[in-house]
């Protein structure tokens, strides 16, 4: 079980959201900004323009049915390597990232570790260990939601040996269904 004031954030979370959007960086790309919209049991993953691999693919956009595990790559943006066209089915898995509801069903219990402002927003600082493996947790105070993992232990306070996860910009229940119906 959670600490209350860590279950009542996640409750909050739960409750009250319908869909989200956020800019994820992370694994496996660490450098690049994803921007991703889910709703219900759809995604959309907008792949960045400067990506290392876009310039091998024909979409720019990749629509997924979480609950089917189904993928279709999409050229929505005007880029010179991209033919707008129908939708190119592509592995799910390749552009499914760890969510922040993901982490919530993850998480085992842990403690409080006070609270950090972590890219302009209020969060609740949680720490846990898995497998040996230490994660700190910052969880939007308001939202609910996780907003930054770093995975392992900051032994030189510079983040450099962490696995980090970032999601930035989060906005709830914003999300129309228009945004995530693919083109044609």
């Amino acid at each position: 079980m959670h600490p209350e004031q860590v279950q009542t954030l996640f409750d909050k979370a739960i409750d009250k959201t319908y869909s989200y959007a956020y800019k994820y960086q992370g694994p496996p790309h660490k450098t690049e900004l994803y921007t991703v919209s889910v709703k219900e049991n759809t995604m959309k993953v907008l792949l960045p323009a400067a990506s290392n691999d876009i310039n091998d693919l024909n979409y720019d956009t990749v629509y997924i049915n979480l609950e089917e595990n189904t993928a279709k790559g999409y050229c929505e943006r005007n880029f010179n390597y991209c033919k707008k066209g129908s939708g190119i089915s592509v592995a799910a898995s390749d552009f499914i990232f760890k969510t922040p509801f993901n982490w919530i069903d993850d998480m085992p219990p842990g403690t409080v570790h006070g609270s950090e402002s972590v890219n302009g927003r209020q969060t609740l600082r949680y720490e846990y260990f898995k497998d040996d493996t230490k994660y700190t947790v910052f969880i939007d105070s308001y939202f609910g939601l996780p907003i930054l993992v770093k995975i392992g232990d900051d032994t030189k306070g510079i983040d450099d040996n962490l696995i980090i996860y970032e999601y930035k910009e989060l906005a709830i229940n914003s999300v129309q269904d228009k945004e995530l119906t693919p083109p044609g």
